[in-house]
């Protein structure tokens, strides 16, 4: 099993992240170089890699948005547009 790592393009995108904690978690990963998906998978579909580098960023303000990600052409075959919307309220719980 692979270990996570940390790949970001630079300090601003570490900085992005609000707590200490989870800053210092992601300081103690090793760091590795961000690989193309293309070359992880060469004989993945085109557009799967397409959708992957799209919405696997670690900055979320950079990442696609949920709109665009159901239209992209990856997954719109398995998406039936509208969406019925609904609400949802979460309670925090205190441990």
């Amino acid at each position: 099993m692979r270990r996570a790592s940390f790949t970001a393009r630079s300090l601003n995108e570490f900085y992005t992240i609000k707590t200490r904690r989870s800053r210092d978690y992601i300081r103690a990963l090793p760091f590795r170089k961000k690989r193309p998906f293309s070359t992880l998978f060469p004989n993945a579909n085109p557009l799967a890699i397409d959708f992957l580098t799209q919405t696997l960023i670690f900055d979320p303000e950079k990442r696609i948005t949920v709109e665009k990600a159901l239209a992209h052409p990856y997954v719109e075959a398995y998406v039936r547009l509208p969406l019925s919307s609904f609400s949802y309220t979460a309670k925090r719980e205190r441990h």
